[in-house]
């Protein structure tokens, strides 16, 4: 009898531990277009601890904090291919620096609202990289990346939908 309630106060232990982590993600429904048709897709709210947060469909896409080669940032990935990308913190002058490779400019008064600005899109073996760039109110995001040209109208729009989401947080949370 006393073995028998042990067992169902750690299995009711074990149930709370389970709940309670899938409980606190934030999951809403959201819509995507794919090959022109409109797609319902489920998606989880990533927050950084770096002042950031966004939004990403769970079913095809993966997203943890993490590190590619020195930079450190969220981890957005498709797990069923190599297709990935990287959301970090940079400074202004890593943003303007990125600027002037790339000749663009932030336009007037941008700076101190959300703004998104595509810096490069090149194809090579069959592989598209990019790079974003994402101001708000002095703070920067780089988005850099990869996806297979398989993926241009499946991932590419996944990742596309994680970052038009992009919040940062209030200054001082």
């Amino acid at each position: 009898m006393k073995k028998n309630i042990i067992t169902l106060l750690l299995t009711f232990a074990l149930c709370i531990f389970l709940i309670i982590p899938a409980a606190g993600a934030q999951t809403r429904e959201g819509v995507i277009y794919l090959e022109g048709m409109e797609e319902t897709i489920e998606e989880t709210l990533f927050e950084s601890p770096d002042g950031y947060s966004f939004w990403y469909a769970n079913e095809c896409l993966e997203a943890y904090n993490g590190t590619a080669g020195d930079v450190q940032g969220a981890v957005v990935v498709n797990p069923y291919s190599d297709d990935c990308m990287i959301i970090s913190v940079i400074t202004e002058e890593e943003a303007q620096e990125y600027l002037s490779r790339y000749s663009a400019d932030i336009p007037e008064g941008s700076a101190a609202s959300p703004f998104q600005i595509e810096l490069y899109l090149e194809l090579e073996d069959a592989q598209f990289s990019f790079c974003t760039l994402i101001t708000d109110d002095g703070r920067y995001l780089r988005a850099a990346g990869q996806y297979s040209l398989e993926a241009a109208e499946g991932t590419a729009k996944y990742f596309q939908q994680v970052l038009d989401s992009v919040a940062f947080s209030e200054a001082g949370d």
